[in-house]
């Protein structure tokens, strides 16, 4: 029986995903944040509520986009 080595970096994938999180979860902040009245038609909550998930979202994509830079 004979070991299979797994070439490559095991943190490539998780750092990926991670990044794709950061880009969507940003891209959705600011859509709450800059069309907060038609969305919030759209959807039911009032603009209010939007931008102020707007703007949480944004800190929070920040937040997961620093992330993989700051694990090891």
């Amino acid at each position: 029986m004979t070991a299979v080595t797994i070439a490559g970096d095991r943190t490539t994938f998780p750092r990926r995903a991670l990044a794709a999180d950061a880009v969507v979860t940003g891209a959705n902040g600011l859509v709450h944040l800059a069309a907060a009245a038609p969305v919030g038609a759209l959807l039911g909550p009032g603009a209010t509520l939007l931008r102020g998930a707007g703007a949480f979202l944004l800190v929070y994509g920040a937040a997961v986009a620093l992330l993989p830079r700051t694990t090891t």
